[in-house]
């Protein structure tokens, strides 16, 4: 090999070993290996369109709260043994709910809101649904399942009425 591409080879590797140290100098070796992050908004598009839809349908004194993770609202029901089960619990601590109606006055969750976009379709994400459906159920949590499309958020807009209404009449309006 000729000495020209030897030298460049050894100045390249040497470069390459002073760059890795600069950079664990400055940032530990934790800066070596640690994943990149990028932010991104706390809602997609289709859920941002519908929470500023859907907000100016809830009466006072309810608030709409958004992406709210579903074991900060529901909790796994201890068993005769006296244990809630950390395999419960792992069920539903890494999903988030939409959207969430909640009363200010006690912090309650008086209705879960999901949109439904066509990610909703897959198998997959069906068999997740019918989870937190039953869950919610179960903690006496109505949801409602807003699909997109065409006409979806003035559907949403009477579920919701309905919803509110039943609750002014006191009988708990489950949409």
């Amino acid at each position: 090999m000729p000495q020209a591409i030897t030298d460049l080879i050894s100045l390249f590797v040497v470069g390459s070993l002073i760059l890795l140290a600069l950079k664990f100098l400055t940032e530990g070796a934790q800066g070596l290996f640690a994943p990149k992050y990028r932010a991104v908004p706390l809602l997609t598009k289709a859920e941002q369109s519908a929470w500023r839809a859907l907000r100016s349908y809830i009466p006072p004194p309810y608030t709409l709260g958004l992406k709210v993770r579903l074991a900060d609202i529901i909790k796994p029901v201890r068993n005769e043994d006296g244990k809630a089960g950390r395999s419960a619990l792992n069920k539903v601590m890494a999903k988030h709910i939409d959207l969430v109606v909640y009363d200010p006055r006690d912090f309650s969750v008086v209705l879960a809101i999901e949109i439904d976009d066509k990610s909703h379709a897959r198998r997959d994400r069906q068999e997740r649904d019918a989870f937190v459906d039953k869950a919610l159920e179960t903690a006496g949590i109505p949801i409602e399942r807003i699909p997109l499309g065409k006409g979806s958020f003035r559907v949403a807009q009477a579920r919701l009425t309905d919803f509110f209404l039943a609750r002014a009449d006191g009988v708990g309006g489950t949409p």
